[in-house]
């Protein structure tokens, strides 16, 4: 069997069959790190690796063999692609459903639309980016702990903890009436 790099000069070449052995051996890859790492994922699996190696193919170009390995260019592109699908199944809350580490359950659609621009409208008022959005709904959304957040991402659960505890002060102070 060829190894990463040989297959990638195989597919930008041209050949089917040194993308079917790339794709073979990543989707077992990636399946394994979707089925360890996040099994509230797990029934979605299938897809999800699915439209991960699309991307992975669309962008193979872009991969430098300098910067890391092929394996972990792929995980990295799972990984950005499993925040994407949190920030698509995004729940809304409130600031004091935040600050108390609790999650909404029981709200009707026009109380989760209501809540929803009630929120973003707290984090613009706190200019809370996209990013450290994204945290805060990891953290309090979906009950993540910090050290799961940090397995995808760049920065250490310490990081993490700091950060989120930043942002609840920043949007607390920018929003004092709530």
């Amino acid at each position: 069997m060829q190894n990463d790099n040989e297959l990638i000069r195989g597919i930008l070449s041209g050949s089917i069959e040194d993308q079917n052995q790339l794709y073979v051996k990543y989707r077992n890859t990636l399946n394994d790190y979707l089925t360890k790492k996040h099994q509230n994922l797990a029934l979605e699996s299938e897809d999800i690796v699915s439209d991960v190696l699309i991307k992975i193919f669309m962008n193979i170009n872009d991969y430098d063999p300098q910067k890391y390995s092929f394996k972990t260019w792929c995980l990295g592109i799972l990984k950005n692609h499993i925040i994407d699908i949190w920030r698509k199944k995004s729940v809304d809350l409130t600031y004091n459903d935040i600050t108390h580490n609790s999650t909404l359950s029981c709200v009707n659609d026009v109380e989760k639309e209501i809540l929803s621009e009630h929120f973003l409208s707290l984090c613009e008022n706190a200019s809370v980016t996209e990013i450290d959005h994204s945290y805060l709904e990891l953290k309090y959304i979906y009950g993540y702990s910090y050290e799961d957040i940090s397995a995808f991402t760049e920065i250490t659960s310490t990081q993490l903890s700091n950060r989120v505890s930043y942002l609840k002060k920043k949007i607390k102070t920018k929003n004092p009436h709530h």
